[in-house]
């Protein structure tokens, strides 16, 4: 009995066969080794593969949970889209999908051909870049407390008041300030995706991170991804730059992050069928 098997892994598809060097050399987990990438192809499309050599009775499944191969596969699955994102228009797949081999992909492909074109058509010419709103709350208050009319009046009329009518006019001076921070938010989340229309062929709404996992000053208020055509990408960081200058007194922070292949934009999957290892 032999005491290794080997499968197909698939990256993603594009539509030519690319002049790129994805990734240099095998990467080894414990228990498993990816071949270098190479390609298959069948009609307009190529698939990117490696060869995945397992331990004989062992799963990919079964290796990621050992967190060094998680994140070992995950940065490779990841460099071989980055690398083939920055020349071609590419579908990424998620993370696992395999085959038992090429006939098996290339079956796929002929199987999922019309499904294929439609969604690169979507995202042809186009990546993803990511976008990040953080609101410095406090900052913003000040702000507000200063020049909204409704607050200003009723801070007077706490200075003036005696201590037992303060305290309860103290609470309904911080439920306004609240309030104003919210519509504000929203104004500035409304007026940005406005603007972002113009140079933005689609949106992609994610989770918004707490500050311990972000790190940043203030509060994530807005984590997306935009699909925008290569020939937009000065328009969309010039579009960007005027708003973070618009918003940045106010305590508002816009940031870019990318390019990334269009993960938020690639919902097909090519091994969602029943012919898959």
């Amino acid at each position: 009995m032999s005491a290794q098997h080997s499968v197909v892994y698939v990256y993603g598809v594009v539509k030519t066969v690319p002049d790129v060097g994805c990734v240099e050399g095998p990467i080894v987990l414990s228990g498993a080794t990816f071949a270098p990438p190479r390609f298959l192809s069948f009609g307009h499309f190529t698939a990117v593969v490696s060869d995945l050599t397992l331990r004989h009775g062992a799963s990919l499944s079964a290796l990621l949970e050992n967190r060094g191969n998680a994140e070992s596969l995950i940065l490779q699955h990841h460099r071989v889209l980055q690398g083939l994102s920055d020349k071609e228009s590419v579908l990424p797949f998620r993370l696992g999908v395999m085959f038992n081999d090429d006939q098996g992909v290339l079956d796929a492909l002929a199987r999922n051909h019309d499904a294929l074109r439609e969604v690169m058509e979507q995202i042809y010419d186009a990546v993803e870049w990511g976008l990040k709103i953080y609101c410095a709350r406090d900052r913003l208050a000040r702000l507000l407390a200063d020049e909204t009319p409704e607050i200003v009046a009723l801070k007077a009329e706490i200075d003036a008041a005696g201590e037992g009518r303060a305290f309860f006019l103290l609470r309904r001076y911080e439920r306004l300030v609240e309030e104003a921070i919210e519509r504000a938010i929203i104004q500035c989340l409304k007026h940005t995706g406005e603007q972002l229309e113009s140079v933005v062929r689609s949106f992609a709404f994610g989770r918004l991170h707490r500050a311990e996992e972000h790190g940043r000053e203030g509060q994530m208020v807005f984590n997306g991804a935009c699909l925008v055509s290569r020939g937009r990408k000065r328009a969309f960081f010039e579009l960007v730059e005027d708003l973070r200058g618009a918003y940045s007194e106010c305590g508002f922070d816009h940031e870019i992050t990318g390019p990334w292949p269009p993960y938020s934009f690639a919902e097909y999957q090519l091994g969602d069928d029943e012919h898959a290892a």
